[in-house]
């Protein structure tokens, strides 16, 4: 159980440290991204800026270009004249319209330049502001993460430590079991050895029944022989023979 207990809180802590990860991946994304949108829209501003200022400078030069092309068809109006003098007017009043001409397409691609700045510094300031909210929100859920992930933790210490408890319980039961299973071999030998001398001692006893009828006509022969004093005392020569020495072991003297 304690080693279940820990796989699980284990399997806990690495899903909690790996949404973790996943967070704070998503807001270090956020962070670039915000960085380069920004660095982006400073761009844009500077170039739509410059293209703007551009815009503004080639205004009063559209201005005295058209002017000069109002003067000379007014001229040509009011003094016409001919010859060499009509081909030079009409010459300068070609050259004043190209003039004009030329400023006001530098001046529409000046504006056309400012415009697209203008919408690249709107877009990037757009797209900033959706990243900066996605990494508010990702901030929002990376702090219960981190409680998360700190509990999971704790959770792995505590069920190791169960685990080291219960590791060392049943090393200490082991060796107690270890004991009593040494100590019942040693109870099993004993008992093996007192069956043997048990049988023994039955197997004396019964060979000494089987010798008994022998030795009660031997007694009764030697008392008549005692009674007329030609053979020595049986009895006497039983009585003085050493005892038997017993097999000494755990249920023995």
């Amino acid at each position: 159980a304690a080693e279940l207990a820990r796989a699980e809180a284990v399997r806990t802590a690495e899903a909690a440290r790996a949404e973790l990860d996943a967070v704070r991946g998503r807001i270090a994304g956020a962070r670039t991204e915000i960085a380069r949108l920004e660095q982006t829209g400073r761009a844009a501003r500077t170039l739509h800026d410059a293209a703007d200022e551009e815009e503004q400078g080639l205004r009063e030069p559209y201005q005295r270009a058209l002017a000069e092309v109002e003067r000379l068809e007014r001229l040509d109006e009011t003094s016409p004249v001919t010859g060499q003098a009509a081909a030079e007017r009409e010459s300068a009043l070609e050259a004043a319209e190209e003039r004009a001409d030329a400023i006001r397409v530098q001046g529409m691609a000046a504006r056309d330049q400012r415009l697209r700045y203008e919408r690249e510094f709107t877009a990037a300031r757009e797209a900033a502001a959706e990243a900066k909210a996605a990494l508010d929100g990702a901030r929002e859920e990376e702090g219960p993460l981190v409680s998360e992930l700190a509990r999971a933790d704790g959770d792995v210490t505590r069920t190791g430590r169960a685990l080291l408890r219960a590791d060392a319980h049943l090393r200490n039961r082991t060796r107690a079991r270890d004991a009593i299973r040494n100590e019942v071999r040693g109870i099993e030998r004993d008992l093996t050895e007192a069956r043997q001398d048990l049988s023994e001692q039955a197997r004396r006893h019964t060979e000494a029944w089987g010798r008994l009828p022998g030795l009660v006509s031997t007694l009764e022969t030697g008392r008549r022989a005692e009674g007329s004093g030609t053979e020595p005392s049986l009895l006497s020569s039983m009585s003085s023979a050493p005892a038997r020495p017993t097999r000494s072991g755990r249920f023995g003297g």
